[in-house]
């Protein structure tokens, strides 16, 4: 992911304001960063992992910083988002233990 991140930074002019930390979010230390974003990361994993991944980010981030969650997210009732209702469904089958999650799940 490094490659298609710089070249996106770069095409944006924003690479002096941000750099991409490359490592395993489970094993290796988070970078000490203002902001933490994971996107379509968190409907991988069991809940137990989610839960670890958001600790860790949060224990990263300082006072005043941001972590910053973009999934497909399913709406709370679960009627009007097809795509992401399909989105788990398809998280469902690719890895044990992962799905998507509502608002109301996103934010418990």
């Amino acid at each position: 992911m490094g490659p298609v991140f710089d070249s996106y930074v770069g095409k944006n002019g924003l690479a002096d304001r941000l750099n991409f930390a490359a490592g395993s979010f489970f094993d290796d230390p988070l970078p000490e960063v203002d902001v933490v974003m994971m996107g379509h990361i968190l409907h991988d994993w069991n809940p137990e992992e989610k839960k670890l991944l958001i600790r860790r980010a949060f224990e990263t981030i300082p006072d005043g910083g941001a972590f910053i969650v973009y999934e497909s997210i399913i709406d709370d009732d679960r009627s009007r988002n097809v795509f992401g209702l399909l989105m788990s469904l398809n998280m469902l089958i690719e890895k044990e233990g992962g799905f998507d999650y509502t608002g109301a799940n996103c934010i418990g």
